[in-house]
């Protein structure tokens, strides 16, 4: 038998290709949770694509082509893929519930489709900032990248900040649970983290500050929704006006920011005389790896 020797541009080749097929899925992903399709299959399990157009107000023929897709991918399960089109029935397995639906669980990493969404809507601006030397202004990234960004670093806010990450840091917890203290979140984006903070310290003042206006017009959204008293202030961390807080936190930001030595010092100047300063994680994959 002869066998032929898998070369470097094979592997290459490969690699894109296999690439290709992973970046189609997670804008198969994208619509699932655009149009709310694994909402509505999750509500009711076994579906066929006549009841699922009907649940998630979408074309039929358009539901019927997700969901052979969906199962093919191995994302959702088929009862009987021999019966015809119109009658197989789809399921979203419970384990891929909190992956996929599930907002603030620790396994939600859906959103990563609508943050590559958005990157691919601003890359020609991309190509034309490689030339022209200029940078690319974060709302130029849209809604989607935005909703994503949000929506992968929501569990970890949600959860992990105020469970793990502050009760690392000595003596905070003490000082957070003693009653009136104030709670900077900087660069808050749409506001998981400042919600999370309102939500583990009822009695803290808790502000949040973006310079991405659509962010804080969703943060505010967030809160109202959330039921939580917090304030969401519009601006740019150098011109940081406000003082007297006890804690200031930068969650996910300070690697984005133009000129991040005077933000600091803006924000030093923020604190009270004993007050805490916090980077916070400042990755997605150290978000990832504190999830598991």
């Amino acid at each position: 038998m002869c066998h032929t020797a898998i070369t470097r541009e094979d592997e290459l080749t490969e690699r894109i290709f296999q690439g290709t097929i992973h970046t189609l899925e997670l804008y198969s992903i994208y619509l699932g949770k655009e149009l709310g399709l694994y909402d509505a299959l999750h509500a009711e399990p076994r579906q066929n694509a006549e009841q699922l157009s009907a649940r998630a107000c979408i074309d039929e023929r358009y539901a019927r082509e997700w969901l052979e897709q969906q199962s093919v991918a191995g994302l959702i399960v088929v009862d009987d893929p021999g019966r015809p089109a119109s009658e197989r029935r789809y399921t979203l397995p419970e384990d891929h519930v909190g992956v996929l639906v599930e907002e603030e669980h620790a396994t939600h990493v859906a959103p990563f489709a609508q943050m590559l969404v958005g990157i691919a809507g601003a890359l020609p601006e991309v190509a034309r900032a490689y030339r022209s030397g200029a940078g690319v202004p974060y709302e130029r990234y849209g809604a989607d990248f935005r909703k994503g960004q949000g929506g992968i670093n929501r569990p970890a806010f949600s959860a992990d900040l105020t469970n793990s990450w502050l009760l690392a840091i000595p003596d905070l917890q003490q000082r957070l649970q003693s009653g009136a203290v104030r709670i900077a979140d900087v660069g808050c984006g749409e506001g998981w983290a400042t919600i999370g903070l309102a939500r583990a310290y009822p009695h803290a003042e808790v502000v949040g500050y973006d310079l991405d206006r659509e962010s804080i017009d969703s943060a505010r959204r967030n809160a109202a929704e959330a039921g939580v008293e917090v304030r969401f202030v519009h601006g740019d961390a150098v011109d940081f006006a406000e003082d007297g807080f006890d804690l200031v936190l930068m969650l996910e930001t300070l690697h984005d920011l133009t000129q991040p030595t005077a933000a600091l010092r803006a924000l030093r100047g923020a604190l009270a005389q004993d007050g805490r300063a916090d980077r916070g994680r400042e990755s997605c994959r150290s978000l990832c790896r504190s999830r598991r």
